[in-house]
């Protein structure tokens, strides 16, 4: 079995194994998103921020599926996050390595956080 080319973080194992699945406990790095991942409505972003005073990262974000140097943001999860934060997305240009990768960054901020323009 290769959970790592099949199974998903976010829409489970594809082996029926559930919570022993290596991908889904976190062990192996999924390699690609799968058919699920693919489909949904999303938008990919190079990174994200998190500007409220020393909180965690939301689950949510830390979950994302990862595919080569973005991640995919499901639109469902935005929505939900823009109930609980200021979300802000902008363009970036990240340089890793010899690689310059171009894309959306997603920030988080308290609502009326310090960080917003006025």
């Amino acid at each position: 079995m290769s959970h790592a080319t099949h199974c998903c973080q976010r829409h489970g194992c594809k082996y029926g194994i559930g919570n022993a699945c290596p991908v889904e406990t976190g062990i192996l790095e999924q390699e690609y998103p799968c058919e699920s991942c693919s489909g949904e409505e999303h938008i990919k972003i190079v990174g994200f921020h998190h500007w409220s005073g020393g909180d965690a990262v939301p689950a949510e974000i830390t979950g994302l599926v990862k595919f080569k140097f973005a991640y995919f943001l499901p639109m469902d999860v935005l929505r939900t996050l823009t109930k609980t934060y200021d979300v802000q997305l902008f363009h970036k240009t990240i340089e890793l390595g010899n690689h310059k990768i171009d894309g959306l960054m997603l920030m988080l901020d308290r609502p009326g956080g310090r960080h917003r323009q006025r």
